[in-house]
């Protein structure tokens, strides 16, 4: 929803109560241009905690992704809605839908790859509605993309797009839902962009070394949305995609063992006469629970995005990094900020295609220049490369 000049903005956080849901509230309510924020929340004492932190402009109020007409009811009070709510693969569509119906402006940091589509193909339905919805808006996906659609602004003809991150077990607070998207990201077969067009891989396959500012780390396919989108904006690209790991490395390998025992499964399962359980779910505790007794060494995180095409003849490559301790330490201000910066951009009038858009559909430069006020860094490398794509 477009704010005129001295116009003051309302924003409803869903899932405001939690790690980087109130990070994001709390930039939103540092911008002068913004009256309020709700940090709307399952768990209202979780909410209201979290909104007297961040002072006056914030407050709490409950509301359930699964009460739709509640939802809407929240959503209305504002200008827009921020989904923070993971696991997107679970929730679905359900806030994006919840937004249309309210009529408002909508902005998520939706991570799994068949949401994506899911989300995407309501293009039309908000376009209808006269929303503006960017979806995909944390930092991979999001300010990763942004990256490859700046670099593609400086390129005469882009080749290859390569996005890769690397997580630290400990270096986060998602809790259950960061540990559902990343069994749900290396289990069954995941698309990426290559040679020109969209295949199925296995997740796991394509290892390579990549060289974060944090030091190197071994990364491979894993299930993520930027392969489906980089080529829908960014013109002539052969490949694009997306290599992560969680660290340390022997933690993604348990998790590809477990998954390759059927623990990777949300389906209940019988274990003894008419005894169920949930195999994810038991991973999950699992997991929890030998991970409490293992060295997980300091916690260490990257994120990369390495575009490779040509200027003025040359084959050349463009590298952004986020610094080494934003990636490995301050993972919640590395989603939260383009998140808020976004919120920004739909609500300063500097985003405004209705329907619904990745994060390469802005312009560049304006989102960097806004995410950079609100507190992120990067380091820009350009090199020329060799035939072989190497520096």
């Amino acid at each position: 929803m477009f704010k005129r000049d001295g116009e003051m903005g309302t924003v409803v956080v869903l899932g405001g109560g939690g790690y980087e849901g109130s990070v994001v509230a709390g930039k939103l309510a540092g911008q002068p241009d913004i009256e309020r924020v709700i940090l709307a929340d399952r768990n209202k004492k979780r909410a209201d905690r979290a909104a007297a932190d961040i002072g006056e402009k914030a407050e709490g109020r409950y509301a359930d992704l699964d009460d739709e007409p509640g939802l809407i009811e929240v959503i209305k009070q504002a200008d827009i809605l921020v989904n923070m709510i993971g696991p997107f693969f679970i929730h679905g569509t359900k806030a994006l839908r919840a937004a249309i119906t309210a009529g408002r402006d909508y902005v998520d940091i939706a991570d799994d790859w068949d949401v994506t589509r899911e989300l995407l193909a309501l293009n039309e339905e908000a376009g209808d509605a006269g929303i503006t919805a960017l979806i995909n808006m944390g930092s991979s996906p999001g300010l990763l993309n942004v990256f490859a659609k700046r670099a593609a602004g400086v390129l005469d003809t882009v080749d290859e797009i390569r996005i890769a991150w690397c997580a630290h077990y400990v270096g986060g607070k998602g809790g259950p839902s960061a540990g559902l998207h990343s069994f749900h990201m290396m289990e069954g077969m995941v698309p990426q962009y290559l040679e020109g067009d969209w295949v199925d891989v296995v997740p796991g396959t394509g290892r390579e070394l990549v060289d974060f500012a944090a030091g190197p780390v071994e990364c491979f396919f894993v299930g993520h949305p930027e392969p489906l989108t980089l080529p829908l904006y960014i013109d002539g690209v052969k490949e694009a995609v997306n290599k992560g790991a969680i660290l340390p490395p022997w933690v993604s390998e348990d998790m590809f063992k477990m998954i390759e025992f059927g623990l990777g499964s949300g389906k209940p399962i019988k274990i003894r006469g008419e005894t169920q359980v949930i195999p994810i779910e038991v991973a999950l505790r699992l997991q929890a629970a030998y991970l409490e007794h293992r060295d997980l060494g300091e916690p260490k995180g990257g994120f990369q995005t390495r575009v490779t095409g040509v200027k003025d003849g040359r084959k050349t490559i463009i590298t952004y990094d986020l610094p080494a301790k934003m990636s490995s330490e301050e993972m919640g201000e590395a989603t939260a900020c383009p998140a808020a910066a976004g919120t920004l951009m739909v609500l300063r009038g500097d985003y405004s295609e209705k329907g619904v858009s990745a994060p390469e559909a802005m312009d560049a430069k304006r989102f960097l220049d806004v995410v950079s006020g609100i507190g992120i860094k990067w380091i820009e490398e350009v090199s020329e490369a060799d035939d072989k794509g190497s520096k």
